[in-house]
């Protein structure tokens, strides 16, 4: 009989009313030696496969036991129900996407010997008033820029007093940015503009190029001041354009806040600005 088949009859064995209860180990003992002695012999596949079974035990109880303790799957969680959590923290990205505002349709002013565009937004006040060396012609934004002309009225004893007053009104209020077109004449034109010539800058100009054409660039103040930041550029026009030989002054004014943006339409028209050039007469063909 095999030692398995000895094991069974042994736990099965029949006991005697008359003695007491004996534990498994007597039990075991008595069936063997009814059945008497017999030659046990070491099967080695089953001792192979018995150790085999041992190892496995000692190595998954612990395992189980470590799983437990750092919050591994309690008893009646599946395994999919374990390796479905989240192994990560989601991040949240810090960076700002930008966003572009639509650009704003565009006016054309064509006018005075010069051509340009500007925000439609804008509101366009033709002038054309002599101040005496300087021709106000044109103010344009989205402030306030006007000359008022009243007669002079004199009085009983002012003989030569007479004409009119032409006093320029020109405001611009937080948020708000306005150019004045002028003319310069008389003494107060600057003339040609050579590049070359550093002599000719006053401090804090520089020479730029509007039209294709040498101009002078100056910046003062600060947007956030209560005189607010203005953009000059004195301008020569060419001898072939409309108002040849003469100098213009294009004065912007700007105050925050939007102070950036209104900067950037500004610098937009004076790239934009081309001379308004006039084109001689075709010659006549003469009769053959």
């Amino acid at each position: 009989m095999k030692p398995e088949e000895r094991l069974a009859d042994a736990l099965h064995a029949t006991l005697d009313p008359a003695r007491p209860l004996p534990d498994l180990e007597d039990r075991i003992v008595e069936r063997v030696s009814i059945r008497g002695r017999r030659t046990v012999r070491f099967n080695p596949r089953f001792g192979v496969a018995g150790a085999a079974a041992l190892l496995l035990v000692v190595v998954l109880v612990p395992l189980a036991l470590s799983l437990r303790s750092n919050g591994g799957p309690a008893t009646g969680e599946t395994a999919s129900d374990f390796t479905s959590m989240p192994t990560s923290v989601p991040t949240t990205s810090t960076e700002a996407t930008a966003t572009s505002a639509p650009t704003e349709g565009l006016a054309q002013f064509h006018r005075d010997g010069l051509a340009f565009d500007y925000p439609v937004s804008w509101k366009l006040n033709v002038v054309e008033v002599n101040e005496h060396y300087i021709l106000v012609l044109d103010f344009l934004g989205t402030g306030l820029g006007q000359v008022i002309c009243t007669a002079v009225t004199p009085g009983p004893s002012d003989h030569f007093v007479s004409g009119v007053e032409c006093p320029m009104d020109f405001k611009v209020d937080p948020g708000q940015v306005e150019i004045r077109l002028e003319q310069l004449v008389g003494l107060a034109d600057r003339g040609p503009i050579d590049p070359k010539d550093a002599k000719a800058l006053a401090s804090g100009d520089e020479y730029v190029t509007v039209g294709g054409q040498p101009a002078i660039f100056r910046a003062d103040g600060r947007a956030d001041s209560a005189s607010g930041l203005t953009l000059s550029w004195t301008l020569w026009a060419p001898e072939n354009s409309r108002f040849g030989g003469t100098s213009y002054l294009l004065t912007a004014i700007i105050k925050a806040p939007g102070d950036a943006q209104m900067r950037a339409q500004v610098e937009a028209l004076t790239a934009s600005i081309q001379y308004d050039h006039y084109q001689s007469p075709a010659p006549t063909a003469s009769p053959s």
